[in-house]
């Protein structure tokens, strides 16, 4: 009795890739002393990419919504997409399928998730350009703009994590339009003399969206009143 060895090694698929970039997805399989038949890609189980070898051309692509081939980048072990879009997030699957007369059908599959960034670092805003006394309320919000998913914001006093009691963590909005998130932050703390080295206090926001992305934006607090020492400190700094 004869056994194939066709089998999937891998099939991979980013799990996350940005808007309007392009992507390629491996199938890497091997075939043994079989032949290869065909090569088709499904997303969300709608076919829209076939490889037959036999075939003249090889290659043929079926109209799935957001995803574009780049045939000339294409082949049994690699399909490059281009100019990826929102609804090009998914499960991604690759079936390789022997000649006769075994006919051996193999697959793997990976999901991508496509992300759109925000439009600019993250926008501290609420500080009074006039400086802060020490007791004064600092009162103050970040917003990261049109992202998906939301990105994730954290605040920062002189480079340490604030604790969450002094962070108002607002709901993400959504555009109706877009589909695409602002996230907001908001700050709320007693300033205390420790906070202002020399005679300044150093407010950071941060924006995330998982391992694939990262922008931070500084201020700077100014005291006021704060004495001899904490400016000749600030002058010699």
């Amino acid at each position: 009795v004869m056994t194939s060895s066709m089998e999937m090694n891998r099939v991979i698929v980013p799990k996350y890739e940005t808007i309007h970039n392009q992507v390629q997805l491996y199938c890497q399989f091997s075939l043994g002393p079989d032949r290869l038949y065909s090569v088709k890609w499904y997303k969300d189980g709608s076919e829209f990419y076939r490889y037959v070898p036999k075939d003249n051309p090889p290659v043929l692509v079926f109209g799935v919504s957001g995803i574009i081939v780049d045939v000339k980048r294409s082949n049994s072990l690699v399909v490059t997409l281009k100019d990826l879009q929102l609804s090009c997030s998914g499960t991604y699957t690759c079936e390789a399928s022997s000649e006769g007369p075994r006919f051996k059908t193999i697959s793997g599959q990976g999901e991508m998730e496509i992300l759109d960034l925000p439009d600019s670092e993250p926008i501290i805003s609420g500080i009074n350009a006039s400086g802060y006394k020490v007791g004064s309320w600092l009162n103050v919000n970040c917003t990261s703009p049109n992202s998906k998913p939301a990105a994730k914001l954290n605040w920062y006093i002189n480079n340490e994590q604030v604790n969450s009691l002094y962070l108002a963590d607002y709901s993400p909005s959504m555009n109706e339009h877009t589909g695409l998130y602002t996230s907001f932050i908001g700050l709320s703390f007693k300033l205390k003399r420790q906070h202002f080295i020399h005679g300044v206090v150093t407010l950071k926001c941060t924006s995330k969206l998982f391992q694939h992305y990262f922008e931070s934006s500084e201020k700077l607090i100014t005291g006021i009143g704060l004495g001899e020492k904490a400016l000749e400190s600030r002058a010699n700094g």
